[in-house]
Order: structure tokens, then C-alpha cells, then sequence
């Protein structure tokens, strides 16, 4: 396994191993696009003009693929980050924001028809919940034991989703 350099460490120590997978990619595309690696870079942001420096991360930004608008926004945010947790703090204030997609909550019919073509119990329960709660997808994620305990110690069903 290769080595990070000490800036890099410091700035990847304290994040989930989620984020820290996606910060060091985007690290690694910043160097693929530009050419500079994590410490040259550095160097270069405590050296030179902010703007400089925020010109060349939108410059790789630019850079990146279209079709998914929430790489960029995250690539850029990864990379004024690694910054200012390495010292640089007089970077000028980004413009730099993401508008998910909408798209309308499926209907009650539409979500029996599609547990039938789920294989894994699991998926079939997350929509079961959905059909039967009304709950969208990531509310449903959030449910914790706590939340459904109450009915679940006392026999009652169907429980009450309590958050």
C-alpha cells in the first residue's frame, strides 16, 4: 500500500471510510487533471494569489464529467477543504451548490407491483414499509428500533412508527 504524504493524512484522519475513499479519489483526479500532486499543490495555494488557486480547482472541476452534477460539487468541496485543513483559509467564497433531481414519491399501487418483481426479503421489507407507512426512502433508512420499541414490547400490531 503506498504511503500518503502528511498533509494528506491529516486531512483524511478523522473522516468515515465512506468519505475518505471519495476525498482521496478526488485528490487523485486533481492530480490526474492538473499534474500538481497533494504537497505541490499545497505549496502552490500558500504561495500564490487565492484566486490563483481557486482558478485552478474550478479549471480541473471543469474538467470533470457532466453527467452527474453532484461530482463536481463534491470534488470541488474535497478539494478546498484539503486546504484549509493543511492552512489555507483565504480562499474567495464559492458559488458552488447542488440541486438534486426531483422526482414525485411512487403510489401505493405502484409499490405492490414492484415487490413482486424483488428477490431479496430485504427489499421486499423496505417496501412493504414504504406501502404500508407512506414513508419515503431515506425516512425509511432512518427508522431505528427505538423508534418502533414501544408497540414491539407490548405485542401490538402494526406498530406505530414513533421518531
Amino acid at each position: 500500500m503506498e504511503t500518503l504524504p502528511t498533509c494528506v493524512e491529516r486531512w483524511v484522519r478523522d473522516f468515515a471510510a465512506d468519505s475518505k475513499r471519495h476525498a482521496l479519489l478526488d485528490l487523485r483526479t486533481f492530480t490526474r487533471i492538473t499534474g500538481i500532486d497533494a504537497p505541490k499543490f499545497l505549496d502552490f495555494a500558500k504561495t500564490n494569489d487565492s484566486v490563483e488557486t481557486f482558478d485552478l480547482i474550478r479549471k480541473a472541476r471543469d474538467n470533470l464529467p457532466e453527467d452527474k452534477p453532484s461530482v463536481p460539487v463534491r470534488f470541488e468541496n474535497h478539494m478546498r477543504s484539503f486546504l484549509k485543513h493543511n492552512g489555507v483559509n483565504n480562499l474567495p467564497t464559492s458559488k458552488n451548490t447542488y440541486v438534486p433531481r426531483w422526482h414525485r414519491g411512487y403510489k401505493r399501487d405502484e409499490l405492490r407491483k414492484m415487490i413482486g418483481f424483488l428477490d431479496k426479503k430485504h427489499h421486499k421489507l423496505f417496501c412493504t414499509i414504504a406501502v404500508e407507512s407512506g414513508l419515503r426512502a431515506q425516512n425509511i433508512l432512518d427508522i431505528r428500533y427505538r423508534h418502533v420499541e414501544e408497540d414491539l414490547e407490548v405485542g401490538i400490531v402494526p406498530a406505530a412508527i414513533r421518531f
